[in-house]
């Protein structure tokens, strides 16, 4: 329907100007018309009363007059459903009021002759009521001369001005009425062309009688509601609940609901959401409909949205963060019993993060993402918790003990080939603790136990997984205890180096040895590097004790130098956690100082991860050591983060072949001996000395001889030593 131009517009916005409420709920201009309609009726119940009475005409002659009294009443009401007045009105009238004089002969409080005149007062012009007063004057006089009397019981003088001035006065009284409306009107209509909300009024289905101007600004319907129905304009996905909340408001007369659903936008392929508010006037009779208020709340719906993304989603990854874990986790515990959890932890990603920069730590996050959410159910929740941490829910059939440990090798899985981060492939791992429910564990318990699963998973190796068991919780407490212990331990001096030599393959000769660290426990015993050595490089306890192994090897490698009269090397190694929170440079220009060895004698042992780093200092503590006369071996090689790039950029002396490949000569693995090949191929090529580590038998040892490797190490060759045990087989190498 074209809006603001046809009839049934207009009549729309009269229905609506009504609404400017005064007084009990009412429209001041029907209270006016009111009030006039029962003071006519009670002044004409008046002169029937008189003419029972005392009538000047005797009564069996005078029955006309209530035939007028009658008429009268009859153009009152219709005075009250607003009739205009015409000339044969005016001239009933003005009978009318001749008759009633006539025979009653009285004008009861003048409302007789105020009947005459009221309609042209109300509704007809200024001359039309000027003429209404002069016929009803020429009845009046008319019925008074027929009754008997004379010029004199008229008295015109005094009804005639009376009647011209209370037709003005009423003529006033209305104009000032509609005024008021008018200007009440059109303020409302200014609030209603102006706001933003589209008001609609319409009738118990829908039916649209009245669409406010906003409609085609706000939501472009210029031809109106489709249908013209409210309930036709929802989209059809939103129907049936707007149907309810209808129901709901039309089964009370005065009730109010508001309800929110989404609307179709021409030439938009996204829908508006919408808030509409309705209130049922149907018992009203000014309005006899129901009443909308409809309100574009989009851009709120989708503020709301994005605000509740950003607080319950890693703003990195996208995935649930651990808000939205927890309260789908306490979510989960109160619908079922059977829930799974699962702590996935990416191993070394703080070296990642030191090695490569941030942006490959938050490249490496989002690629192991994306591969753990293809390993997972529909129905199953990944999490990420911040840093390295992934958390996955399980939930219904899948939250068994044995489908949670089948989920977590499906995630390790993910990690047996390499990642692309930065452009190469990266080898990382992870492990994972598990948690499954017993029927009565809440959220913070179940993630309590899911962690120190996870972190007994840490101490166990690479690529584990654990699940939680009621006797692993001392074991946790055990773990925590520990760290602590570490923090002390060096200034308890309970560390000790032990040395595992390096020998010549060819002859067995001891040509250097490799101080590893030990940690004898006054209650524990020795505890192995691998439970200690990761709580040293996360607390930052590994740069101090780095410098304390590097001082006692250098002293101890000068002792044996002098002792069998000859060079030995002394291989200490290095993390990358040294080179980023300490000074390797000066720690080790200290350590020479302190003991004396020949720096050429002293060979810094770093792993891969330290090549691939862009760090800075990195880089400019390697070239100094190298200046110094320092040797760099680069241990593990194989399983970490470098490239030929790297190799031929730092000044690397020695290649130090990881025992993972070491173990499988002589086993079934076709693929392990052209490897192995290859790296000595490569490390001759780049004129490098080569230390094949893990050698466990002599087959090994015969096979590595023949491919070239100049120097291993290994439990075939010899375990390490406590240093009186090595001074011995120090003396006896010498010997040979």
């Amino acid at each position: 329907m074209a809006l603001g131009r046809d009839a049934g517009s207009w009549a729309s916005w009269s229905a609506l100007r009504s609404w400017a409420k005064v007084g009990a709920n009412q429209p001041l201009l029907p209270v006016v018309r009111r009030a006039f309609l029962a003071f006519l009726l009670v002044c004409l119940a008046i002169v029937v009363a008189q003419w029972a009475i005392t009538p000047v005409v005797p009564r069996d002659r005078s029955w006309p007059a209530l035939l007028a009294v009658a008429g009268l009443a009859v153009l009152a009401v219709l005075l009250f459903r607003r009739e205009r007045p015409t000339i044969v009105r005016d001239l009933f009238t003005a009978v009318g009021v001749g008759v009633v004089i006539w025979a009653v002969g009285a004008l009861p409080a003048g409302g007789v002759l105020f009947v005459g005149t009221s309609l042209r007062a109300l509704y007809g012009g200024l001359p039309g009521a000027l003429l209404s007063v002069g016929l009803t004057l020429t009845a009046m006089t008319t019925g008074v001369l027929t009754a008997g009397g004379s010029f004199s019981d008229v008295q015109l003088a005094q009804y005639g001005p009376g009647l011209l001035l209370s037709s003005l006065a009423l003529r006033l009284v209305l104009f000032a009425v509609r005024r008021y409306e008018t200007g009440t009107a059109a303020r409302f209509e200014a609030v209603v062309r102006s706001s933003r909300d589209v008001i609609v009024v319409t009738d118990a289905d829908t039916a649209a009688s009245y669409l406010s101007p906003a409609v085609v600004a706000v939501f472009r319907l210029t031809t109106g509601l489709p249908g013209n129905r409210l309930l036709d304009w929802i989209v059809d996905a939103d129907r049936p609940a707007a149907a309810a909340w209808l129901a709901r408001l039309l089964a009370e007369p005065g009730a109010a609901a508001t309800t929110q659903c989404r609307v179709p936008i021409p030439d938009d392929d996204r829908p508006a959401t919408v808030e509409i508010s309705g209130q049922n006037l149907l018992h009203d009779p000014n309005v006899r409909g129901l009443l909308f208020a409809v309100r574009d709340v989009t851009d709120r719906v989708l503020l709301t949205e994005r605000l509740r993304h950003q607080a319950y989603h890693d703003p990195l990854t996208g995935l649930a963060n651990r808000a939205l874990l927890r309260e789908r986790l306490a979510g989960a515990l109160g619908a079922t019993t059977d829930v799974g959890l699962l702590l996935l932890d990416i191993d070394s990603f703080t070296v990642v993060n030191d090695v490569l920069g941030h942006l490959a730590g938050d490249e490496l996050l989002i690629q192991v993402a994306g591969l753990l959410q293809r390993r997972l159910a529909p129905d199953d929740l990944l999490a990420s918790l911040g840093g390295d941490e992934f958390a996955v829910l399980l939930v219904a059939g899948r939250s068994t003990a044995r489908e949670a440990e089948r989920t977590a090798d499906d995630l390790l899985a993910v990690f047996d080939r390499p990642i692309e981060v930065a452009g190469d492939l990266r080898l990382v791992s992870a492990r994972v603790g598990i948690a499954v429910s017993d029927g009565d564990a809440d959220a913070d318990r179940l993630m309590r136990e899911a962690d120190i699963a996870l972190r007994i998973a840490k101490g166990a190796g690479r690529a584990r997984r654990v699940r939680y068991r009621t006797e692993l919780h001392q074991h946790a407490v055990d773990r925590e205890r520990l760290q602590v212990d570490a923090q002390g331990a060096l200034s308890r001096s309970e560390f000790v180096l032990h040395y595992q030599p390096i020998h010549t393959l060819a002859d067995g000769a001891v040509r250097g040895v490799e101080a590893l660290v030990r940690w004898r426990h006054p209650q524990r015993g020795t505890v192995p590097p691998d439970q200690f050595i990761p709580m040293a490089e996360g607390s930052g306890l590994i740069v101090p004790l780095g410098r304390w192994i590097l001082r006692q090897a250098c002293v101890s490698g000068v002792a044996w130098q002098r002792l069998i009269n000859q060079p030995l090397q002394i291989n200490v190694n290095v993390s990358v956690r040294q080179f980023v929170l300490g000074d390797v440079v000066a720690d080790v220009l200290a350590a020479l100082e302190h003991s004396g060895l020949p720096p050429g004698t002293l060979t810094l042992e770093i792993t891969e991860s330290v090549l691939a780093t862009e760090h800075d200092a990195i880089e400019s503590q390697l070239s100094t050591l190298r200046r110094l006369g320092v040797r760099i071996a680069l241990d593990d090689f194989g399983t970490g983060f470098s490239s030929l790039g790297h190799l031929h950029r730092y000044p690397i002396d020695e290649l130090k072949i990881d025992k993972m490949f070491v173990a499988r000569i002589g086993g079934d693995d076709p693929t392990c001996l052209p490897v192995v090949r290859a790296i000595m191929a490569m490390s001759h090529g780049l004129q490098l000395s080569t230390v094949a580590e893990g050698i466990e038998n002599d087959g090994q040892r015969a096979e590595l001889t023949a491919m070239g490797c100049e120097f291993g190490q290994g439990f075939g060759l010899s375990r390490p030593l406590e240093g009186a045990a090595m001074r011995a087989a120090l003396l006896r190498s010498a010997v040979r």
